[in-house]
């Protein structure tokens, strides 16, 4: 799945890549590398994935960290779950709650089909089990709020 994501995100810049496996996979559980060349031919569309102007992904995972555990404990759940390579891009990203931020662990995925291997990983995982309230898959996005009361059906 992260060689998939860094595939599929260094040939949407432009990159012409190969997987080369450089040693026995019983070797090294890092047996693999990515090999990128640029070419001349226009970048192909930008992965699904791609963050918009809101800085989340189209689809992807929020987690929202216990707050007694600290405040840097979205940064820290971030850098675990990429040094455990259980996701491919994590970032924390804070949402504006009246005065006060709120931060959030972001998890963007390639497409919607990801979504239920992550969400089970994440669900399994002992350390984020008590570090974590909850864990919040999405697959569109909205706006604003008032566009979602919008587009719900009238009362009757």
């Amino acid at each position: 799945s992260q060689a998939k994501f860094w595939l599929v995100t260094a040939q949407a810049a432009g990159f012409r890549t190969e997987l080369v496996r450089y040693a026995p996979a019983g070797a090294t559980p890092d047996s693999l590398i990515l090999l990128a060349t640029a070419r001349a031919a226009a970048p192909a569309a930008p992965p699904s994935f791609v963050v918009l102007a809101d800085g989340f992904p189209r689809c992807g995972v929020m987690l929202h960290c216990q707050r007694y555990r600290g405040s840097d404990l979205p940064a820290r759940m971030a850098e675990y779950l990429l040094e455990t390579r259980a996701v491919a891009c994590a970032w924390v990203h804070h949402v504006a709650d009246g005065a006060a931020s709120e931060p959030l662990v972001v998890l963007g995925v390639l497409s919607e089909d990801d979504l239920p291997a992550l969400v089970e990983t994440l669900r399994d995982d002992a350390i984020l089990a008590h570090r974590v309230d909850m864990i919040l898959p999405f697959t569109e996005r909205a706006a604003s709020a008032e566009s979602v009361a919008a587009a719900l059906p009238p009362k009757t």
